[in-house]
């Protein structure tokens, strides 16, 4: 086949529940895998943008792979995923926020969102919201909201 006739793209169908597949690499995400911290485990789930969901990380000691309630999950954005069930315990843990930031690809300094930092800047949030000038979009709020999290 001439060059100017070759495929941009290869599309390789693998069955997910193939392990071969899963050791060999060919499938990274929405697979626990061991972590570089012994006993920790994680899973990466691809976006689904048909039901608003951002690609996310969730992390576990193997021993609570099963329940959800043992897990600490954020998303690409490092916002909480799960909110309903993310787990303070470890969500707090640096050993775990370390895991999702290698895993989602973002620096060591990147802080993210959990219910500790949430709890104690409750006052400074209500306080940045009600003094902030009201052109102030959301997402500089909470990027403000962030930093005094950091700092405190």
């Amino acid at each position: 086949m001439p060059a100017e006739q070759e495929p941009d793209v290869i599309v390789v169908l693998v069955d997910p529940q193939d392990s071969s597949a899963v050791q060999a690499g060919l499938i990274q995400e929405s697979t626990w895998r061991n972590s570089d911290s012994s006993g920790w485990i994680y899973k990466i789930d691809p976006a689904r943008p048909e039901i608003h969901q951002q690609r996310h990380v969730a992390v576990c000691l193997k021993k609570h792979q099963a329940s959800k309630n043992q897990q600490a999950s954020w998303n690409a954005d490092q916002s909480r995923h799960d909110r309903g069930t993310f787990s303070t315990k470890v969500g707090s843990q640096s050993v775990a926020q370390a895991i999702a930031r290698k895993a989602l690809g973002l620096g060591p300094d990147v802080v993210l969102e959990d219910l500790e930092a949430d709890c104690k800047t409750g006052l400074q949030t209500k306080l940045l919201m009600e003094s902030a000038r009201p052109s102030l979009d959301t997402d500089e709020v909470l990027g403000a909201v962030m930093l005094i999290a950091k700092r405190a």
